[in-house]
């Protein structure tokens, strides 16, 4: 596992993984392994759509005010484009997930711990936790595929 230095070193590992048809989705995923899923989230269609505001119910409103909003490229499938898209973006979308995405996670993460708020562990203690940039990730995509249908393009 290697240490979270710096977004600069997110960013080498993200290029170096600039090959075909891998997806950033991958990319990331590759690489928040690779950085004991802790620092370094995943960026997908869904948690990319939910910091686009593309969601529709007033509902969750007040929860996107307090978030960033982040205009990610998709392709006409509804993904994530990839490196090879005829409709360009992929670089743009690299950008965006490593300069501001990942800090939004980080921001988000400190806002809660901050805050008082922490979550308690499944592990055999019940261990009370900060929130990571990751846990930030995983409840906003937990949250979207439970609420697919909420946002403004279908994306089965």
């Amino acid at each position: 596992m290697c240490p979270f230095n710096d977004y600069e070193n997110l960013r080498q590992v993200i290029d170096h993984l600039d090959i075909g048809y891998c997806r950033l989705p991958s990319a990331t995923a590759i690489a928040s392994f690779l950085y004991g899923r802790e620092y370094v989230p995943i960026i997908d269609r869904y948690v990319a759509r939910f910091f686009g505001e593309e969601i529709q119910p007033d509902e969750i409103q007040h929860i996107l005010e307090w978030t960033a909003n982040m205009e990610f490229v998709f392709a006409a499938n509804g993904r994530l484009v990839v490196p090879s898209s005829p409709e360009g973006g992929y670089d743009y979308n690299k950008r965006l997930y490593i300069d501001e995405f990942v800090p939004e996670c980080r921001r988000i993460a400190d806002s809660l711990n901050e805050g008082g708020y922490h979550y308690q562990d499944v592990d055999e203690e019940m261990t009370e936790r900060e929130f990571t940039p990751v846990d930030v990730e995983m409840a906003i995509f937990s949250w979207a595929m439970q609420n697919r249908n909420l946002y403004s393009l279908d994306m089965a």
